[in-house]
């Protein structure tokens, strides 16, 4: 069992779109000699917001886990084999680590923390449960990112890492250890690139096989918490969280 993990999540058909993508971030952990997860299933098609917030008990459950080096990486970030290895970043008195996305602000795309620091899961478990909280508007950003925004800004062991060569967002770059395809024009860029028909197709049936295979609660559609949405979530997996990422490991 190696030291790190670098985790991804891709579900409903995304696995598909972002092949390449994965494909690049597995590379990478074969040749560093990390553990490589990507969880692949849900219990039901879930929107993309709930998705986005699946990453933070994703991250909580990593830290159970006797890793001690944790990684978590959107689906949609390309990594390059010449980047540099996780524990190359770690400086004294830092155990999390995040770059500024295009807007200057922190971007939750990619997270590098040292596991075993109690800090990093007491921050993890803060900002889900906080996650109906008020964001202040300079913190706004979509899904769960104003909540890392938020909840990390004045921490003392949190450190930035360079936007152009560990979360690039703006532009593309040959140079950036990770290209990450957020944004339209990068997504196009991306899509018209690297996804040919037959990953296009397959994401189409994913989608539309989930809105009719697996039934979405009641209960849940109705619920308005985030963090209830998020509970009532993780119970409908058939095991804890920490088991759905050990059977993820390629």
């Amino acid at each position: 069992m190696s030291n790190t993990l670098i985790l991804s999540l891709a579900i409903g058909g995304y696995q598909h779109l972002f092949r390449s993508c994965l494909d690049s971030q597995y590379a990478y952990s074969l040749k560093n000699s990390y553990d490589y997860a990507v969880v692949t299933t849900s219990p039901w098609l879930l929107t993309a917001h709930d998705a986005a917030w699946l990453k933070v008990p994703l991250l909580i459950a990593a830290s159970q886990l006797k890793y001690e080096f944790i990684m978590f990486i959107d689906a949609d970030c390309e990594v390059r084999l010449f980047a540099q290895s996780i524990q190359s970043i770690f400086q004294e008195g830092k155990s999390l680590y995040l770059a500024p996305g295009i807007s200057g602000r922190i971007n939750s795309g990619v997270i590098i923390a040292k596991n075993r620091d109690e800090q990093v899961r007491y921050t993890f478990q803060k900002i889900l449960d906080n996650a109906d909280s008020y964001i202040l508007p300079e913190n706004e950003a979509p899904y769960e990112n104003g909540h890392f925004i938020q909840y990390i800004k004045d921490c003392d062991f949190v450190g930035t890492i360079e936007h152009q060569k560990w979360n690039n967002n703006s532009k593309l770059n040959p140079n950036s250890f990770i290209q990450h395809y957020s944004g339209k024009a990068l997504r196009e860029h991306y899509n018209n690139s690297y996804v040919n028909n037959y990953q296009k197709l397959k994401f189409k049936v994913d989608k539309y096989i989930g809105k009719f295979s697996k039934h979405v609660p009641q209960y849940f559609l109705n619920e308005t918490s985030k963090k209830k949405r998020i509970e009532i979530l993780i119970d409908a997996y058939s095991m804890p969280l920490e088991s759905v990422i050990i059977q993820s490991i390629r």
